[in-house]
């Protein structure tokens, strides 16, 4: 194995692990049809380092395992994610990218607690697309894309991620 995979294999593996230790950390706001997931702030990384998408899929599917909806978030939630994180690999502007995870996890995330909690109905479903999507687009505009640019302007990928 060439040193190149072994070093991804280590820095995708802390990825995921951080973005799994945030939503477990933060867990009261983490879940639910209203939520604020922070570690949804790490997802952009796949712009700047599209090597990381299966990081970020695999930390999403970790994070969800402990979840009061199981095997639901699991699935449902990891798919949003790489519904998400797979065209963003091919995407360089924060901003555009981040309609992508917006629009998955409020999507996805809204029919899984449809289903989860039989509640199908049309009201039910776009009230938790609103708040699903809202919660994401905060987290990523607010606080993610800030983040993500001074981590650029720093040089930080150039001089530790390679």
């Amino acid at each position: 194995m060439k040193k190149t995979n072994v070093k991804l294999i280590a820095e995708s593996a802390i990825i995921a692990a951080l973005y799994a230790a945030l939503t477990w950390l933060l867990a009261p706001i983490s879940y639910g049809a209203i939520q604020f997931r922070l570690s949804e702030v790490l997802i952009l990384l796949v712009v700047i380092k599209p090597r990381y998408a299966l990081a970020m899929i695999i930390g999403c599917f970790v994070a969800n395992i402990p979840s009061t909806l199981g095997w639901y978030d699991m699935i449902f939630g990891t798919l949003a994610t790489a519904v998400a994180v797979i065209p963003m690999t091919k995407i360089k502007k924060l901003p555009i990218a981040a309609i992508l995870p917006v629009i998955s996890n409020g999507f996805i995330i809204a029919l899984e607690l449809g289903i989860a909690f039989d509640m199908l109905d049309p009201a039910a479903f776009w009230f938790n697309v609103l708040t699903i999507a809202l919660g994401e687009a905060l987290v990523l505009y607010v606080i993610g894309i800030p983040v993500m640019y001074f981590i650029r302007k720093s040089g930080f990928f150039e001089r530790n991620l390679n």
